[in-house]
């Protein structure tokens, strides 16, 4: 939280014209996402819902893209997500190799104006997004990507995607009532399997070369 006030302190600094309620009320919608409890799996609540859907046109790879989708949002101004999957079967990919850890791909509903978290931990299984629009933007209403994750597999067959917690908030801090869905990967081929595959080519065609040297060697030495 003390990387918050610093970050939105850097934020004055730069831009002047900024008041200070546009600041402070950024800070309090931070503040909102990273605090309090969170919408639970699969709620019941009306309103908006942030799904997690596969791209489509991905059969028979071996990493999958999943859309944190949000859906029928009102006044949507910031955004968080928690996820959990099975670190033996799946692992996440970097969207950022230029920066420490790993990270998702960052998406535009709510603009990320300002990234709060994004971490993927590929040994305990968990991924934690939040951003949110600065002013003097305005806040948005309909549906979108907030992110998506790539995911590659370790195990062909199904895994799935859940979260942990998901919260939505408007620019005045409150939170938008929402319900969230969870979501499956279809992997088809596997990275292990792939490499298994490439060292039994290698190895092949290592033997046929050393057949080729000996029969050589032998008609050789006949002559």
């Amino acid at each position: 939280m003390i990387h918050c006030f610093n970050t939105f302190n850097s934020l004055r600094q730069r831009f002047p014209l900024y008041s200070r309620w546009v600041a402070t009320l950024a800070l309090l919608l931070v503040v909102l996402l990273l605090s309090g409890p969170l919408t639970g799996t699969g709620s019941a609540q009306e309103g908006a819902t942030v799904r997690l859907e596969p791209l489509p046109g991905q059969e028979g790879a071996d990493a999958v893209t999943v859309a944190i989708h949000i859906e029928n949002a009102t006044r949507l101004y910031g955004a968080e997500v928690h996820l959990a999957f099975d670190p033996t079967r799946l692992e996440v990919q970097d969207a950022d190799p230029d920066t420490e850890g790993v990270q998702i791909q960052v998406g535009d509903f709510p603009s990320p104006d300002f990234v709060v978290q994004n971490q993927a931990d590929n040994a305990r299984g968990t991924i934690d997004y939040a951003a949110t629009q600065l002013a003097p933007r305005e806040a948005v209403d309909g549906s979108g990507v907030l992110a998506t994750v790539t995911v590659k597999g370790k195990d062909k067959g199904t895994s799935s995607l859940t979260f942990v917690g998901a919260k939505l908030a408007d620019p005045d801090g409150q939170e938008i009532p929402s319900q969230s869905v969870d979501g499956q990967v279809e992997i088809a081929a596997t990275a292990v399997s792939g490499g298994m595959h490439s060292g039994l080519l290698i190895g092949a065609g290592v033997v046929v070369a050393l057949v080729i040297v000996v029969v050589v060697l032998i008609v050789l030495k006949r002559k």
